[in-house]
């Protein structure tokens, strides 16, 4: 089996900020859909259940693309895989426990996500917390010129 580098700082970073354009979009949508169930009426601060279908879509977005190829549409982009330990894709239950342990990482100001900097193993709070990596695949071939 191949070893692949971790993937660094900026190219996760890059990831994450894609990633986010496309969620708040999803939460924006899925916020319109629920004023209209609501009769057009906004939904006050603290409904629980407005609270958790926000939370289903953001924990329903990062399991459904982290298990169906190991990339989430920002990853793809610059060319990031998140694998277990052992270098193979996760499972449910692995993408999970990686959703659950982001939150810890990135509620604190983001500071288990800057946490890779000084890391040996470049690797976040919720890498290590999860048993995961994200790792850069290796540049696309290019087609050869005639």
């Amino acid at each position: 089996m191949a070893t692949f580098a971790p993937a660094h700082f900026r190219f996760r970073f890059l990831a994450w900020l894609y990633d986010l354009l496309l969620l708040l979009a999803l939460l924006f949508a899925m916020s319109l859909i629920a004023i209209a169930i609501n009769r057009g009426q906004a939904i006050p601060p603290g409904t629980w259940w407005y609270d958790l279908l926000l939370a289903a879509v953001v924990i329903g977005f990062y399991v459904i693309f982290w298990v169906k190829g190991g990339q989430t549409l920002g990853m793809r982009a610059w060319r990031l895989r998140v694998v277990d330990e052992r270098q193979r894709p996760l499972g449910f239950a692995g993408a999970i426990k990686r959703c659950l342990a982001g939150i810890p990482t990135w509620l604190p100001v983001g500071i288990g996500f800057l946490w890779m900097l000084v890391d040996p193993q470049q690797l976040t709070w919720q890498d290590r917390l999860s048993g995961s990596r994200v790792i850069r695949l290796n540049a696309p071939a290019t087609m050869p010129r005639r």
